[in-house]
């Protein structure tokens, strides 16, 4: 079998099992109570991220970001992360790996501390 075949099989394998994932997931209406929210009454940077995820799969991105702006960022970056590890995977390059790498341990752990603390603020203030 020729390169660009196996290339071919492995993505349309990828994307058959995350078609397949995603139907098995969205049908159900799983409702986790935020345990942080729960103890203290304040809701946590995430609280709102499953609704807004539901919100991104029926196609509604307003009222997605209106939920929860954070989890859209992470839903997106997730995603973002997942395609461009499959092309490095089906192209056998390391370019994701390499950007981590040169990013991690300068800008990641500020820009996690920024986006949480913002996230947090926001859904304390819209009171979810």
């Amino acid at each position: 079998m020729r390169n660009s075949e196996s290339n071919g099989l492995r993505l349309a394998g990828l994307l058959s099992g995350g078609l397949l994932l995603l139907g098995l997931t969205y049908g159900l209406d799983i409702r986790i109570p935020c345990p942080f929210k729960t103890v203290t009454g304040f809701p946590c940077p995430g609280c709102g991220g499953m609704r807004a995820l539901d919100a991104l799969l029926r196609g509604k991105f307003g009222e997605a970001l209106s939920i929860n702006p954070l989890s859209c960022l992470l839903i997106a970056a997730f995603v973002a992360a997942c395609i461009w590890l499959s092309v490095d995977w089906m192209l056998g390059r390391n370019t994701f790996s390499n950007a981590v790498r040169q990013l991690g341990n300068r800008y990641a752990l500020p820009a996690v501390v920024v986006l949480l603390a913002a996230g947090w603020c926001r859904n304390i203030l819209a009171a979810i």
